[in-house]
């Protein structure tokens, strides 16, 4: 499973992880990156054909997450978002997102991935 063209976007920063905001006054250097989240994730010819090869599918999962996008923090944080994103906000009847909704949802996302991070015991002692 999983065959076929696969895209992965990233993109550096710059910034540290602390830099993803959703306030209305930091917004304005963060919209570069909800901005080339939405064309990898959403605009992307490839992305659209993973859509349409999934709904056609007959309930097989075989083009999941073959399109990615990572934002790259100058902090080593690194967040990468997948295909899944696209769905989740589909079915939460966001297919369409605006630029506040997918920010909101990297901001969301980047929260978990460092509580799941402080939960895991290090391995360095």
């Amino acid at each position: 499973g999983g065959e076929g063209l696969q895209m992965h976007a990233v993109m550096w920063t710059g910034e540290p992880s602390e830099a993803l905001v959703v306030e209305q006054g930091d917004r304005a250097k963060v919209w570069p990156w909800v901005q080339a989240c939405v064309c990898a994730m959403w605009r992307s010819r490839l992305a659209d054909q993973q859509l349409q090869a999934k709904e056609g599918a007959d309930g097989e999962d075989e083009l999941t997450s073959l399109t990615k996008f990572s934002l790259i923090f100058s902090d080593n944080v690194v967040l990468t978002m997948t295909s899944e994103l696209v769905e989740e906000m589909g079915a939460a009847h966001q297919a369409a997102p605006s630029e506040l909704q997918v920010l909101t949802r990297l901001t969301e996302a980047l929260t978990k991935q460092k509580e799941d991070k402080k939960k895991k015991p290090s391995k360095t002692p």
